[in-house]
Parts: C-alpha cells; structure tokens; sequence
C-alpha cells in the first residue's frame, strides 16, 4: 500500500516581462506527439539577453530594473506612481499611441482583439500612430512575450508577441504591464490567499516570487484575485513538476494562471488607475457611486456588477465571485463509489483543470484505489524529465502539495490512503490525447474511534 497525501500591483518602475519557452525534447516513453502551448504556459524556460533587453537586469520572473529603480525596490523607496500613467488625449481619456513592427498578420488580429478588449472594458483609448517622436507602444516579434511596467519617457517602448504569445489574453496581459501594473502574487497580502512552495522553485528563479512593498505599490482598494490574468499558474517555475503556487481553498487551485482575458477586478482595477469609474460618475450625472458589492457605473450609465451578485446597483447577492470559474469536474466527493477523469474512458479534454476532494465521514480515513491511469508521460520541461503536460496531483496526510504523476505511473490496484479525513487530487491537461484515469473511492473504519456527536 502506497502512503501519500489582488492584489493588483501599480508602478512607474521601468520593467520588461520575459516569458521565454524552453523547447520540449520530447517524451521519455513514447512518440506521442507534444502538444502546442501558449508560451506562457512554460515560464521556466532559459532567459536569454534578446535584442531589446538585458538578462542581468531581471528582477520578480520578468521584470527589468535599472540602477536607480532596483535600490528602489530592495530599499523600499517610493516612486511616483503618476509618472507610470499615460497621459490623457483630446477628448479626455487616457490616450496610449501604438505601431506594429515587423509582425505577421496573425500575430497582429491577436494583438487588435486584446487592444479592443481594453477599450471595451475601460476608458483607455488606443490609437495606431505614424508619430515616432512620442511616447508610444511598439509591438514586436521579439523572442518571447515582454514588456515594460507603465509609460516610458522616450519615444516609444517594445511589447514582444512572440511566436506562441499570440494569444489574446497574453496580450491583454503584457499591455496591461504597459498601463503600470505587477503581477498578481507579487501583492504583500499574497500568503492569505495561497501558498508559494519554494522547495519546487528553480533555485535561481526563487526572486519572482519576492513581494512587493506597498511603498511602491498600489492595489486601489481592491482584494486579491486568483482569477486576474496577472496571477501565475500552478507550475511557474517548476524544476520537479510539482507545484509551485496552491491556492488555500483547493477547490480554487484551477483558477490560477488562466490567460482567457481580464477578470473583473482586472478591469475594475485599472479604471480606478486611470480615472475612469469618476469620469464616467461625472459624465452619467451623479454625485456618488449608487453600485453595490465593489460594483461600478460603466460608461453606459449602468452598474457592471461582480460575477455572484445581480441587480441594477449589484445589491442582490447570488453566489461567489469564483463559482462560475470552476470546472465541472472539481467536486467534494462524501460518499463511496467511483471516480474518473472527464470524459472517461474516452480521452480528457484538453486545458482541464480540476479538483477533487475526498472528504471520510467521523472516524474514517479516505481510501482511493486506483483501476487505469494513462496520462501524458514525462517531457523536458523543468529543466530535467517531469511530469508536466498533463498531471494528477495527489495529496494526503494533510499536504499543501503533493506528488504528481503521469504516464503509467500509477499502475491498477495501486492505493492511497490518507491519516487525515481528506485526499486531494488535482486534475490538469494541456493535450487531449490519452484516456485519463479511474479510481474507486472507499471509507477505512478507525478503530476505537467514536464520532464527534457521540457522548459519554
């Protein structure tokens, strides 16, 4: 028997966010083909100098300090914040002036979609410009996906989309580092909401996970965000496969990393940034915002309300902000019986990511053993062969993480049992090429043990 178990960040620091994708080598087992990624989807990749930015200036995964604004960070001296904002255009609202340098057509229909996002979502308006002697962003096929944090005083600034960062939500991503803003995890009330294990840290990438003082750093009021697309995912940065960052609800582990496009606090975020939510409030006629539940009055006069409330002003309360985010297949299982991967014994679907907790009744132990496990094998993703394509994490004994497999590591018979009254397991996918997994759930009586209603 087998024993296991938004913060939103502002700042006028000067940045270049590098998420380079280390090649895969191939599998270890088999000829199966390796599926394609967003690049950001393998952040641990080697770091090289490129053509625009410096690889010993690389400061928190992706960012580029000079001089005076690493001792900045590290002395926690204060910048000035507005310095980083993009300033207004003719008719009042923020203005950022763009061209596109030398990229193909498909790159520049991903890099349009994220810029009309934004001016859907926020008053910041987006011009393409011929006038190079402006500031001004300029979109390139640089070697990764890249960017500075906030404006920049000189005529014009690189955002790389790079061949596999043309993706729309990646983009929504680098310019929002463009309009001043740091990652997610970086926010100093980080640890209230999930847990970095450094153990699983490639050593000499453990400084992305630093926290930024709020000295230098803004979150508008606003509370942390698993959901933001700033936050990383659960294997940033890997060197064993295992996870990286787990949230403190597991059932929240599979929103982490997501690259769809912003979230609500996202967008909430950067108004408040750039003077948007008060624009709008002068512009409808009131004097105060009437929304309710961290709500606000967008530009069509109305309450853009936070996802788990409804109502004109957002009054009504319906659920939580994450419940629509969660997978189908993420689940508190109480009761015997089978469990499988999605779609079993057909192949799972590709970028699933779930979680399943195996809660025992009083005086019980959770008991999972296994019938078939086949998932992708092992790849040259974290600097040496790891799980890392598709994966089952399984924790017991009370685990904030816990060993992950795939391939056939898991042979039918196999068993896990776990001390406490709970095993965890967490389901991600990036192919949808093998069948996945199942598993019969089961109750271990404790003996001597009386249930906690019981008295003497």
């Amino acid at each position: 028997m087998v024993l296991l178990v938004r913060w939103f960040l502002a700042s006028a620091s000067f940045v270049a966010i590098h998420a380079y994708l280390q090649e895969f080598t191939g599998s270890t087992t088999t000829d199966l083909p390796v599926p394609t990624f967003n690049v950001e989807d393998i952040p641990n990749g080697n770091y090289g100098s490129g053509d625009e930015f410096n690889e010993m200036d690389l400061f928190g995964d992706d960012i580029i300090l000079n001089e005076e604004q690493r001792r900045a960070i590290w002395e926690r001296k204060a910048y000035i914040i507005p310095s980083s904002r993009w300033p207004e255009g003719s008719d009042g609202n923020p203005l950022v002036p763009y061209r596109y340098l030398g990229l193909p057509s498909g790159h520049i229909s991903a890099i349009q979609a994220g810029i009309n996002s934004w001016m859907e979502h926020t008053c910041i308006k987006f011009e393409e410009t011929t006038n190079t002697n402006q500031s001004h962003i300029i979109f390139i096929l640089g070697s990764g996906c890249s960017s500075y944090i906030g404006m920049q005083s000189s005529n014009g600034q690189y955002i790389s989309i790079g061949n596999g960062c043309q993706f729309v939500g990646t983009v929504v991503h680098e310019i929002f580092h463009a309009l001043g803003c740091f990652h997610e995890q970086s926010s100093t009330n980080r640890d209230d909401y999930v847990n970095v294990h450094y153990e699983n840290i490639i050593s000499t990438k453990i400084y992305n996970f630093n926290k930024h003082s709020t000295a230098i750093v803004s979150n508008y009021g606003l509370p942390y965000d698993l959901s933001s697309v700033m936050h990383y995912g659960s294997k940033y940065f890997t060197w064993n496969g295992k996870l990286t960052i787990t949230t403190n609800d597991p059932l929240h582990q599979g929103i982490i990393g997501q690259r769809s496009g912003l979230s609500f606090y996202d967008k909430l975020l950067a108004n408040r940034m750039y003077n948007c939510t008060d624009k709008w409030l002068t512009a409808c006629g009131f004097n105060s915002d009437p929304c309710n539940n961290d709500g606000y009055i967008g530009s069509n006069c109305k309450c853009v309300c936070r996802p788990g409330t409804t109502g004109n002003y957002c009054e009504t309360i319906i659920g939580g902000y994450y419940d629509g985010l969660l997978s189908p297949c993420t689940e508190v299982v109480t009761q015997p019986g089978i469990i499988t991967s999605p779609n079993f014994p057909d192949p799972y679907p590709k970028n699933e990511k779930c979680t399943k907790i195996i809660r025992a009744p009083d005086c019980y132990l959770p008991m999972l053993k296994f019938n078939f496990f086949h998932l992708y094998p092992m790849t040259y993703s974290c600097n040496q062969a790891c799980c890392y394509v598709d994966i089952l994490e399984i924790r017991v004994n009370g685990q904030e993480y816990g060993d992950v497999y795939c391939d056939k590591d898991i042979s039918p018979g196999d068993t896990f049992v776990s001390v406490t009254n709970e095993i965890i397991l967490y389901f991600q996918t990036k192919s949808n090429l093998l069948n996945g997994w199942s598993a019969t759930v089961s109750f271990i009586p404790i003996p001597g043990c009386l249930p906690s209603y019981c008295t003497s």
